[in-house]
């Protein structure tokens, strides 16, 4: 991911040297990216959690039987 931000990065350093204008909107584009991509890490970790609670729970019933 590292080089992705990087790519990104330097995409929005050469937008704003060669375009001027806009770049407001280049650097909202680049926040939404970066943004997307933490929820992606969050919804992957959130979801391994939830399987293993999922687990915990089937063997705690099992246990109580």
């Amino acid at each position: 991911f590292l080089r992705f931000f990087q790519a990104v990065g330097q995409w929005v350093l050469d937008a704003v040297e060669t375009a001027g204008r806009g770049v407001l909107m280049l650097w909202q584009i680049f926040r939404s990216l970066h943004h997307c991509w933490k929820l992606r890490r969050e919804i992957a970790s959130l979801r391994e959690e939830n399987d293993l609670l999922k687990k915990a729970a089937i063997y705690f019933a099992k246990a109580s039987r």
